[in-house]
């Protein structure tokens, strides 16, 4: 077959899969438009060597064909779709669709979202940019999940090339799979998609040791001494801070850097224990969560301060599970909608909504899920920077 005609039957094939995935009502045909190449006879052997490809196909029953008055081919459609796929040395999608669920079938149980990709690729859509013939490496990222989730502690604050290494025998295969294991992460296709940093933060991994910041006026016990937290903050080794000497008036978890440094500094002599969770927290940085509110009394205030938006509400669920491991109840710190001001809002899809709204179910602030989606926006926790002052007051005051 020659190039001429593979090119134009791709097309064909191309056209009946959509319709076959429901993505297309037109009739599957290719017509004068389509076969101008050929029409335009610009080049006689080449058409004489297309009419014999597509004759060839015609008599093996794969096609039919029509022809204007004056003899040339004007009308082209399938009469079998699988032998039209293997005359062009092509796999059909249904068959490539198989194989992809036969590949990722065993994932299932664990990543449910796993179904909601094959039915994404069946509609002829993409997952991250990925579709069907990116099949190994949506197994290679379950694979990596798998791997991470099942050693726990042992692989905590591993390098991510060191890891990909031992994986794949290639120190950079896992960063490249990052779009994929956040979806798996969040089990949701379309789930707003995190930077890489946020993924690697969740799953324990580093590229770079990040300490963890605290700040106010306590007291901290850490593995060779103990003290006042310096102003306007300290850094340590989330390993390393094994538990609070006094007892705070309020602990406060923030999202954001920004917010974090200035109420830092607001509250540097307030005995409120401020926390900079760096986005998504990781295991170790969790850990470490859980044993300060661990060694402090049920009934102190423990409130999370983050964006109003699908992450920082999944962020919130992470450290709220967390909180209850040790016996407190997470609150939220300026995350109802009410409390954004109007010039600061973004309109949201529904699907947003309602993820965000799932999250905060998920935490037990059922007020703000409700809210959450009659609101209709979101808003990043840096626009209200201008309240660290405030924030601080009510968390002390609580």
């Amino acid at each position: 077959m020659i190039p001429l005609s593979s090119q134009i039957l791709a097309k064909l094939l191309e056209r009946e899969e959509k319709a076959r995935a429901g993505v297309r009502s037109a009739p599957v045909a290719l017509t004068n438009k389509d076969l101008a190449d050929y029409r335009n006879g610009r080049v006689l052997l080449q058409a004489v060597q297309f009419e014999h490809d597509l004759t060839v196909l015609q008599q093996a029953d794969v096609i039919a064909m029509e022809r204007d008055r004056g003899g040339l081919i004007c009308r082209i459609t399938v009469r079998d779709y699988v032998a039209l796929a293997a005359a062009l040395g092509l796999p059909t999608r249904s068959a490539l669709l198989d194989e992809a669920t036969s590949v990722l079938g065993p994932f299932l149980a664990a990543h449910p979202v796993i179904g909601a990709v094959l039915a994404r690729w069946r509609g002829l859509g993409k997952v991250r940019g990925t579709d069907v013939g990116d099949v190994l490496d949506w197994q290679s990222a379950c694979l990596a999940l798998t791997e991470v989730q099942l050693a726990g502690d042992v692989l905590r604050d591993v390098p991510i090339r060191a890891l990909s290494t031992k994986l794949y025998k290639d120190s950079k295969r896992l960063e490249r799979l990052a779009p994929l294991l956040d979806v798996l992460l969040q089990g949701d296709v379309d789930a707003e998609a995190r930077y890489p940093d946020l993924v690697w933060q969740e799953l324990g991994l580093i590229r770079d040791a990040q300490p963890a910041r605290l700040a106010g006026r306590v007291t901290v016990r850490r593995l060779r001494n103990s003290g006042v937290l310096d102003s306007p903050y300290g850094a340590f080794d989330p390993e390393s801070v094994r538990e609070l000497v006094d007892v705070p008036s309020g602990v406060l978890t923030i999202e954001n850097q920004a917010n974090f440094h200035a109420a830092a500094r607001a509250g540097a002599d307030e005995p409120v224990l401020l926390m900079y969770t760096a986005g998504m927290p990781g295991p170790a940085w969790l850990a470490m969560y859980e044993r300060l509110l661990g060694s402090i009394p049920v009934g102190v205030p423990i409130r999370h301060w983050g964006d109003v938006d699908e992450g920082g509400f999944r962020i919130a669920s992470y450290l709220a599970a967390a909180a209850e491991r040790a016996g407190h109840c997470l609150e939220p710190e300026l995350m109802h909608p009410d409390q954004v001001p109007e010039e600061m809002r973004r309109p949201a899809s529904a699907g947003t909504l309602a993820r965000m709204a799932k999250y905060a179910e998920m935490v037990g602030w059922f007020a703000i899920a409700q809210r959450v989606q009659s609101a209709g926006f979101t808003m990043e926790q840096e626009a209200m920077l201008w309240r660290s002052d405030e924030t601080m007051s009510s968390v002390a005051a609580a």
